[in-house]
């Protein structure tokens, strides 16, 4: 996403592409008060997408336009990884900072977690979810 973040969708597809399952699907739970979005579906914000890599960097691209966000940083914690056979679940805990043009930072603490599946020699990611730990996100003034 750090390609969408510089403001290439494209770029961001590119990147994407070779990690993700065809059967690729992600949920997001921006609060505990909200209902989960599950791509693809009937809920999702996106419906006309190339791709699975195309479709998960236009949900990005949507969330940091709307949000009016300059750019993201997000760090992984706490890095699980539970491997059987073909298939791994990955988890840990993700700080996502998200600048604001007035000097503010959105910060959301999530969990995390990916399903994957070795094919071909290679790891693709078959599910991503997210959910938040808090309601709303805080909201701290950036120094600088």
């Amino acid at each position: 996403m750090d390609q969408v973040g510089r403001g290439s969708l494209e770029g961001s597809v590119e990147r994407l592409a070779p990690c993700l399952a065809d059967n690729y699907s992600f949920e997001f739970s921006f609060s505990a008060d909200s209902p989960a979005i599950v791509c693809p579906g009937p809920g999702c914000p996106i419906q006309e997408y190339l791709n699975m890599a195309d479709l998960r960097a236009r949900f990005a691209q949507a969330f940091f336009v709307d949000a009016g966000y300059l750019a993201i940083q997000h760090q992984m914690l706490n890095i699980e990884v539970d491997r059987r056979g073909r298939h791994a679940e990955v988890s840990g805990y993700i700080q996502a900072n998200h600048f604001l043009a007035d000097s503010s930072v959105d910060i959301a603490w999530n969990d995390y977690r990916i399903e994957t599946v070795k094919k071909k020699g290679r790891w693709k990611i078959e599910r991503e979810s997210t959910s938040s730990r808090c309601s709303p996100r805080a909201s701290l003034i950036a120094t600088t």
